[in-house]
């Protein structure tokens, strides 16, 4: 009898202690497990993993501001290692690679406007090293065809472009008052100028 009375003792305690631990597995934070992982790419500066872990991190709970944030500098610092990837490659003469390099680092920062500078010098620079001297062939989007990179036809829509037009510049020397001045300067050109 004693015997049945432990192990029913034992069986109940065993399962007061599992119910007790279930609450505790359902508390944890939605997209801790990236998180932790995007955490221990960033501390070895593998900012493309660290990135891909926080994104998948920031898709299971978006409300989370330091996910958000880490996210954000993972992806901004991965960017900067494929810049310098990409100016190595270009160093090298290697436009493609640099091209490609410079295109995964728009990927990931799309407010990098000097990735996209840097794209189109590539291709300028591998037209001119294939001889081509920036003539295109009728495609916009610079992407590779048949191997090779082709510029954008952006350089011949600014060749089509007629020339600025020059404006008549007039100096003008006045010695009174300034804010009268500017007020009727501001009303030929119909501006509102506030003193």
């Amino acid at each position: 009898m004693r015997i049945k009375t432990e192990t029913r003792i034992l069986v109940s305690l065993l399962l007061t202690f599992s119910l007790l631990l279930l609450p505790a597995t359902a508390l944890a934070r939605k997209g801790d497990k990236n998180f932790k992982a995007g955490m221990q790419y960033e501390a070895a500066q593998q900012w493309e993993k660290a990135a891909q872990e926080f994104t998948l991190a920031v898709a299971a709970d978006p409300s989370n501001l330091e996910y958000q944030l880490h996210f954000r500098r993972a992806s901004f610092n991965a960017s900067q290692s494929y810049m310098q990837q990409g100016r190595a490659l270009a160093e090298q003469r290697d436009f493609v690679g640099a091209y490609n390099a410079f295109r995964q680092a728009y990927g990931y920062d799309p407010v990098n406007e000097l990735a996209v500078s840097e794209m189109e010098r590539m291709l300028r620079l591998q037209g001119v090293k294939e001889g081509n001297n920036g003539n295109t062939n009728g495609t916009r989007t610079g992407e590779i065809q048949d191997g090779t990179l082709t510029p954008t036809s952006a350089q011949a829509e600014e060749a089509a472009l007629p020339p600025p037009h020059t404006e008549q510049l007039r100096v003008i020397s006045y010695s009174g008052d300034l804010k009268a001045f500017v007020r009727s300067l501001a009303e030929q050109l119909n501006l509102n100028v506030v003193f």
